[in-house]
């Protein structure tokens, strides 16, 4: 049981980890992006550059829909509305504005960012927890004479200095059990993904193409001016 615990402690950390590097390199400058895109839209450079942008947020959703389905087994359909049948500049910005899951993914780049914080807490916490009871954070203060621990700052004597280990059991056993159970109980709650609200036909539907690429109709042939 011990072991199981610690597995999914691993693995829940782990996923944390790409679930915050992804915020972190992938969320805030693609926000930053699509927000200056949209400003744009009056003087006409981002009616060209918005498809673009959303190509590749479209792009991480995929990614994060693999965490998801990874993580939790959960499969996240893709509900865009299908692709103009024949590229220009301005079929694909009008495809992509009124796109209701172009604006549902912005606000999921948004809501990424503290998910991310959310992801690296999974990872420190059971780390912070094994400074303690591994004796790091004691010999870090024979060394530096200037550290604290847990409850402990800072640790001004030996007694105080032995209570790291106590401190990191506990804050250990914790951090493995929340982590734990986030990952069988929570799921994929820290993997932001847009909400697929689109119709149940298009549910898992792969046909439809991202802004940007020329070629057939998506979706059965159907025209990006359908609504």
């Amino acid at each position: 049981m011990l072991l199981g615990i610690v597995r999914r402690s691993a693995l829940t950390a782990l996923h944390g980890l790409r679930v915050f590097v992804l915020s972190l390199a992938a969320h805030i400058p693609l926000l930053v992006l699509s927000i200056v895109s949209v400003a744009l839209i009056p003087i006409g450079v981002g009616m060209l550059a918005l498809p673009q942008v959303v190509t590749w947020t479209r792009l991480l959703t995929r990614s994060q829909r693999e965490i998801a389905r990874d993580w939790a087994g959960v499969d996240i359909a893709r509900a865009y509305r299908p692709a103009p049948g024949r590229y220009t500049p301005w079929s694909a910005f009008r495809w992509v504005v009124t796109d209701p899951a172009t604006w549902r993914e912005m606000l999921w780049l948004l809501v990424g960012i503290p998910a991310g914080v959310l992801g690296l807490l999974a990872l420190a916490i059971p780390f912070y927890g094994l400074e303690g009871t591994l004796g790091v954070a004691l010999l870090i203060w024979l060394i530096t004479d200037g550290y604290g621990y847990g409850a402990v700052w800072f640790m001004d004597n030996w007694g105080e200095a032995l209570l790291s280990l106590p401190q990191g059991a506990v804050i250990l056993t914790i951090g493995v059990r929340a982590v734990a159970a986030a990952g069988l109980g929570l799921g994929g709650a820290a993997v932001p993904h847009p909400v697929a609200v689109g119709p149940p036909g298009e549910a898992g539907r792969g046909a439809h193409r991202e802004p940007g690429r020329d070629g057939g109709r998506a979706g059965g042939g159907a025209s990006p001016h359908r609504a």
